[in-house]
């Protein structure tokens, strides 16, 4: 296991994708803040300085805790997961791994290890970038409540979620192209279709379509959220993790190489 992990890890390094990915991440963060300054000014010519300060507030911490989406974390580490995970089934190294002995659970794990460590390097850096960004553009901001840190880890345990969904996807799938598209296309297919299924069956204090995997961190997003809410997300980014390491190892071990 260790030794796969260490492989893995050398590979992670030469991808060119570990280095690409993550800097189209802090571009796309930075045309959001320039976009945000940009609709500031002009709401603030519109509506006047006291009505757009009041419906848009952001500052160096609201920035970084909204870092994840406004990078486009999300898709940009499914297409990263995508493309790490199945080059070695398409260039059949994979194979050779197996002739040395290695079991395909080892394999699957160590795989996986391996690309949760590459999205909690990215994880990273996005959120410096969204602070320094957001600190730049809007002000560093009230710091004095420091009840936002907690939002972090919260937010990085329902990264590692979406992460391990798309690590599934893509060990099942196992052909770059077809994993990729999925890893875009099937949360947001999943999403309306649980959005549909709140608006048929019209739930009190309850969103099917805010538990899924890919609505948790957009959901812990917010100085302002509530207690319940960071709990619903913790509690529901362990399930996840757990039901797609266990699916995907299931489907590994069905498929043939």
């Amino acid at each position: 296991m260790g030794n796969l992990l260490r492989f893995e890890l050398r590979k992670l390094k030469r991808q060119k994708s570990f280095y690409i990915c993550p800097a189209i991440m802090v571009a796309v963060l930075a045309l959001t803040g320039f976009a945000a300054v940009f609709l500031t000014r002009i709401g603030q010519q519109l509506l006047g300085e006291a009505e757009i300060s009041v419906a848009y507030q952001s500052s160096g911490v609201n920035f970084m805790l909204e870092a994840l989406s406004g990078s486009s974390f999300e898709m940009i580490i499914g297409i990263f997961t995508a493309i790490f995970v199945c080059c070695d089934y398409e260039n059949e190294i994979v194979k050779t791994i197996y002739a040395k002995g290695y079991s395909r659970k080892s394999v699957y794990a160590s795989k996986m290890i391996a690309v949760w460590i590459a999205a909690s390097i990215m994880f990273v850096v996005v959120e410096i970038f969204g602070f320094v960004f957001g600190t730049i553009f809007f002000g560093l901001g009230n710091i004095g409540d420091i009840g936002f840190i907690r939002l972090i880890p919260v937010q990085y345990l329902a990264m590692l979620a979406g992460v391990a969904m798309y690590y599934a996807i893509s060990s099942a799938i196992r052909r770059m192209g077809f994993s990729i598209a999925v890893c875009i296309v099937a949360p947001t297919v999943v999403s309306l279709i649980l959005s549909l299924a709140d608006s048929i069956l019209k739930l009190k204090n309850f969103s099917l379509a805010n538990i899924w995997v890919t609505s948790l961190v957009p959901g812990v997003s917010s100085a302002t959220v509530d207690t319940n809410t960071i709990l619903m997300c913790v509690g529901a980014s362990v399930i996840y993790i757990l039901v797609f390491l266990i699916a995907g190892m299931i489907l590994n071990k069905k498929n043939e190489l």
